[in-house]
């Protein structure tokens, strides 16, 4: 991808020089005429400099490489011409001029040369003004050689000389330009941040052309990130001005660029499309830099068409280029792609040797992220080509690491999820790569491999919620023994009787990890696509009645709003017809729950299910275990968990205590039922959300039961909800709620409660995970709501919705639903719930006191169905 460059100096309107300087000093001189003629002569010599420089603005206003050479021997000219009559800042503009011209060329070296050469005349001529502006060039110059400290250090010297001088023009272009070494860098947080200070400044004077730079600049940061659709908003914008004001070189650029959004995107033919229209602009204003670029992209585009000989002459063209202009970095671009077409042809050595010439370049530039897809590329050929799995597993651990380092300066929560969502394949890759290691071969036992690929596996999986969880972000490093990690994490998964199904979803595969007290981890796989998997699910959701419009009374948005139907996370889900329940319940089960688990989970009676992908959507306790016509819930306590290591931190927070201490803690319980309902968000959107009565028996019994006071009405206001939640032991929150499914809606997701205070009464996941002050202890919190265990499915990071934002902020555990319930069937389940786990006198696990009130809802015939009594599940500690 081409980075934007800032333009070239403008040339001011009015002349500042000696020579005007003399002029106005003439008619106090009368008696030197010899004097006046040699002012005359200066003014004319000055006045044939002045077209001469114009005449080098005309050519490169052409926008051609000829007209840009052409360009070059005419400020030549004219600087030779200002030198000789003493018109300094004019030749300083002149050298600038001629520096750019060059660098835009592709030729850095000379462009430095012509920069040295300005610099040196500014500090001799004490003009400070220009040399913060020059000081940036020179640092656009070192960072298109991939020089990056000396990019930075020229920058930063900029910034304070702009600062000084109070010169915004250049402070706006100097900030853009260190924006985008942190994007090279790997540092996307801190780019958005200068990035986005640059941009107020060149809207704030007007600078058209600066902030189509910018712009362009802050999509290629969304790029990073695994955000071309934002992207895509930023570039559209930036083309509009770059058209506006006729750069056509920018033009170009940002051109190249949506055509990289389309590719992220997957749109190969609109990628294909603007590619070709950059090259053609490019190539007309002789923009080699880019071009060089543009070509290695478009053979990119070829490779995953699978026309591997068009991706060869593009690539190649590209590389021969991106040499001819010293841009080691964009050499990178193409060299990793052109390995892996020889991947593909079945040349590994010749496919290697490529690779890692970019991996040295890619170091020497310290642009990280891409560091990270090059191991990445390595590990594949090592492991597609069965020669070495040894190489294949060191080269996924060094991508893991980098990758996961660049990851943790993506800045906010959102950004951190989309730029996990492009490792995916990666961490799939690495656990599949273990999995195929021969038994024995290296010292490398079955079982080893089997807890190995378990722990590479969960390296992928929910990494920002555990960041979230823990308060800070870990790093870990390569080189670590994954089997006895792997091991670790079952050991504390089951340490107290449970047993762990772990599932992981690729392309065409579905992989089982089964973990019991003790015992070996045993590994199942089918191979089972995807999108097959995910539609098994949809029929199964639907024969159980789970759909949007299923439920009753507690329906979220009923009468107003946006209501969104079920989302599958964009796996391809379609409307699946089913002939009955039991039919498409037993086709899921068989698949999810392989004959013989029963056997193997032995004396367990608690299971801890990490779902994977559209698995989220799944009650498990209604799924069939061995071809029994009895449920899973039946038998077992069911719980879930983002990933092992997030159960591991929910379990490691302090719990409920027992005896007296239990009912001194119980009442700090916070407990709402009935809410007066919110009618319009702080966004301005308007809903319609009905009155729920059997939530506020719910709620006057459960803190009758709890030994505290309950919220009901007014008094269930967002203020009074959110001053109280930090010192609860138990939360439980008997209102209506929405999950979005889409993502740039998931942060919107809410719990209803009443407004007032400044508050809009929608509490909702961005305001849990963005307030400071919202920390919790409760031990359990209870989502009495429709959808609540919804979200936006990510395949990294599992539900983004409401049941994470609460454990994020330390809760123990959260009791969460999966599709909209009945309100009267939920109040009997509840009351039921709460019974068993606070009066039972075996003193059961949560998972447990749910699994006997379940199965004490389906005891009743009106509610015998699984629609009335799965919706809820456990999620964290038991």
């Amino acid at each position: 991808m081409a980075r934007g460059a800032d333009q070239r100096w403008h040339r001011a309107p009015a002349w500042l020089c000696i020579a005007a300087s003399l002029c106005v000093a003439l008619p106090a001189l009368p008696a030197l005429p010899s004097l006046s003629c040699q002012v005359t002569g200066l003014v004319t010599a000055r006045d044939s400099a002045d077209a001469t420089a114009r005449d080098g603005d005309a050519a490169y206003e052409l926008g051609t490489k000829q007209g840009a050479e052409s360009s070059i021997l005419h400020y030549l000219r004219a600087a030779e011409s200002y030198r000789r009559i003493g018109a300094l800042p004019q030749m300083a503009e002149m050298l600038s001029n001629i520096a750019y011209v060059h660098n835009s060329l592709g030729r850095p070296d000379s462009a430095l040369v012509y920069y040295s050469r300005l610099i040196v005349l500014l500090r001799e001529s004490h003009q400070r003004a220009g040399l913060g502006e020059a000081l940036s060039r020179v640092g656009e110059v070192y960072h298109g050689l991939g020089q990056m400290d000396s990019a930075l250090f020229h920058y930063r010297n900029a910034l304070v000389l702009a600062r000084e001088a109070q010169d915004r023009r250049t402070e706006g272009r100097t900030l853009s330009n260190i924006g985008v070494a942190f994007q090279a860098l790997g540092r996307p947080d801190s780019a958005l941040g200068y990035l986005n200070r640059a941009l107020v400044i060149r809207q704030q004077l007007g600078d058209s052309v600066g902030e189509g730079v910018t712009l362009n600049n802050l999509a290629m940061v969304l790029q990073l990130l695994g955000r071309p659709d934002s992207a895509l908003v930023y570039l559209r914008h930036s083309l509009l001005l770059r058209r506006a004001v006729k750069d056509r070189a920018g033009e170009g650029t940002t051109l190249n660029n949506i055509g990289y959004s389309f590719e992220q995107l997957a749109q190969r033919d609109s990628a294909l499309a603007y590619y070709r229209e950059a090259l053609l602009v490019l190539r007309e204003v002789g923009r080699r830099w880019t071009v060089g670029i543009t070509l290695a992209n478009m053979g990119r585009v070829w490779l995953e068409l699978g026309r591997l000989d068009s991706a060869l002459v593009y690539l190649n063209e590209g590389l021969g280029l991106k040499r001819e202009v010293g841009d080691k970095a964009g050499e990178t671009w193409a060299l990793n792609d052109l390995g892996r077409v020889y991947q593909s042809l079945g040349q590994p050595d010749t496919a290697v040797r490529l690779l890692n010439q970019a991996l040295a370049l890619l170091r020497e530039v310290g642009d990280r992220a891409r560091e990270g897809e090059t191991l990445y590329n390595l590990a594949q050929v090592f492991h597609r080509s069965k020669r070495d799995f040894r190489a294949a597993v060191a080269y996924y651990d060094s991508a893991s690491a980098t990758r996961a380092q660049v990851g943790r300066f993506a800045g906010g929560d959102a950004n951190r999820l989309s730029f996990a969502e492009q490792d995916v394949q990666l961490y799939q890759n690495w656990a599949l790569a273990w999995l195929a290691w021969p038994n024995g071969v290296g010292g490398v036992s079955a079982e080893a491999g089997a807890r190995a690929s378990l722990a590479a596996a969960e390296r992928g999986r929910a990494q920002a919620l555990l960041d979230l969880m823990r308060g800070t972000s870990r790093e870990t490093g390569p080189g670590r023994d994954l089997a006895t990690e792997g091991g670790q994490l079952l050991a504390r998964a089951t340490h107290g009787g449970a047993a762990v199904l772990s599932y992981l979803v690729t392309q065409d595969t579905l992989l089982l990890w089964v973990g019991v007290p003790g015992g070996e981890v045993v590994v199942v796989r089918r191979a089972l696509p995807r999108d097959t998997l995910a539609q098994l699910v949809g029929a199964f959701r639907a024969a159980l009645g789970a759909g949007e419009r299923a439920g009753r009374g507690r329906l979220a948005l009923r009468g107003g709003g946006p209501v969104e139907g079920v989302a599958f996370g964009g796996l391809g889900v379609r409307q699946v017809n089913t002939s009955s329940l039991d039919s498409v319940a037993h086709t899921l089960s068989a698949l999810l729950l392989p004959p013989g688990l029963g056997q193997r989970l032995g004396a367990a009676r608690e299971i801890v299910v990490v779902p994977h992908g559209s698995l989220g959507l799944v009650p498990f306790a209604a799924l069939f275990l061995d071809s029994s016509a009895a449920p899973l819930g039946n038998r077992y306590a069911v719980r879930y968990a983002p990933s092992l290591a997030a159960l591991g931190e929910a379990e490691a927070r302090a719990g409920l205590p027992t005896g007296s201490a239990q009912t001194t803690a119980l009442r700090t319980a916070l407990v709402v039922g009935n809410p007066v309902m919110p009618t319009k968000s702080s966004s301005g959107e308007t809903f319609a959300l009905g009155p729920l009565p059997q939530a506020e028996a719910e709620g006057r019994w459960v803190a009758q039961r709890l030994g505290t006071p309950v919220l009901v009405g007014a008094q269930a206001s967002e203020a009074q909800v959110r001053g109280r939640l930090p010192r609860a032991a138990v939360v439980h929150l008997a209102t209506h709620g929405y999950a979005y499914a889409a993502e740039a809606r998931a942060r919107q997701s809410f719990i209803a409660l009443a407004p007032g205070a400044g508050q809009d009464g929608f509490l909702t996941v961005g305001e849990v995970l963005d307030d400071p002050a919202f920390k919790l202890r409760a031990d359990l919190v209870v989502l009495s709501a429709c959808q609540t265990g919804l979200g936006d499915l990510k395949q990294a990071e599992g539900t983004v919705g409401l049941q994470r934002a609460f454990l994020a902020k330390g809760a123990r555990s959260v009791l969460v639903s999966l599709w909209s319930v009945s309100d009267e069937a939920t109040a009997l389940l509840m009351k039921h719930f709460y019974t068993h786990w606070l009066g039972d006198t075996d003193h059961p696990s949560k998972a447990e006191a749910l699994r006997r009130a379940q199965e004490d809802v389906r005891a009743r015939p009106e509610f015998h169905e699984p629609k009335y009594w799965a919706a809820f599940e456990l999620v964290g500690a038991g």
